[in-house]
């Protein structure tokens, strides 16, 4: 009858079909790792500023080059009307919004990626773009202000 007690000499050998998991683990983790897959960010910059107190959008001036295809991401640290709801999106030269709207909450606070319109690709091609910027409608004396850091 095998008793319930663990001893150090019950381990058994891994076997043939765990040492062929194992390796091909391995070797996946090293193609990701080799091939570069990391995000590695061309820029990053403080960002942020006033949005319209009626809930309209704000189109900031403020236009960045964003070089080589990749992902466009922003690090909220502060929401407007403090427990707000801020929504960004990007826009390029030709004044088009380019991507879906993200959205920070107070319970989503912290760090978002840009996608393109209709879709969920991550990978923003080479072009100049600018934030646009919307919160809920409040009342004249409410916290308008949002910051962040944009990395792309």
């Amino acid at each position: 009858m095998p008793s319930s007690r663990w001893f150090a000499g019950s381990l058994r050998a891994p076997s043939r079909r765990s040492l062929i998991t194992r390796s091909f683990l391995a070797a996946a983790l090293a193609a990701v790792v080799l091939s570069g897959t990391t995000l590695a960010w061309t820029s990053t910059s403080a960002f942020g500023g006033h949005l319209n107190w009626d809930g309209t959008n704000t189109w900031f001036s403020t236009y960045r080059w964003h070089a080589t295809a990749g992902t466009i991401m922003a690090d909220i640290q502060d929401l407007p009307n403090f427990n707000g709801t801020l929504w960004l999106g990007l826009r390029n030269s030709s004044n088009q919004q380019f991507t879906n709207t993200q959205s920070w909450t107070s319970y989503g606070f912290g760090s978002g990626a840009f996608t393109l319109l209709n879709t969920s690709d991550q990978q923003i091609p080479a072009q100049y773009f600018a934030i646009n910027g919307r919160m809920a409608r409040c009342g004249l004396f409410c916290d308008d202000y949002f910051g962040g850091t944009l990395y792309w």
